[in-house]
């Protein structure tokens, strides 16, 4: 998929087929809850809400608008870069490249495997 497809429905649904295909990785992510992703471009905003259940198993939720979720948001150039792994989640988001808004709990808890997800997209 191209980066301009980064964080669409399209390549969501087949981030969760990845995913899910990856039991190792289902630990990582086990009952971390909604997970909000948003693309933020200056004449275009879009939302991925993804799911992780308490095995792990990852599902995409329509319902962003209705859902109070740790929350990151960057321009389709830094998800790019992100992705390929030119820098990791938690430098990311220390750096600004990634805005992050949720709790800190969160934030501590899962932040650094947000590279595992990173993994699993560059494999789309």
């Amino acid at each position: 998929m191209s980066m301009k497809e980064i964080f669409s429905k399209a390549w969501c649904e087949q981030l969760i087929v990845a995913w899910n295909n990856n039991p190792d990785l289902h630990k990582t992510f086990a009952d971390a809850g909604y997970v909000i992703f948003e693309v933020k471009e200056r004449n275009e905003s879009r939302c991925c809400v993804l799911f992780w259940d308490k095995n792990g198993i990852m599902s995409l939720s329509e319902e962003h608008h209705k859902i109070n979720a740790p929350h990151f948001s960057a321009n389709i150039k830094e998800w790019y870069e992100f992705i390929k792994g030119a820098y990791s989640a938690v430098a990311g988001v220390m750096t600004g490249k990634i805005k992050y808004t949720g709790r800190m709990s969160f934030a501590f808890k899962f932040g650094a495997h947000f590279d595992h997800l990173a993994e699993v997209a560059r494999s789309l």
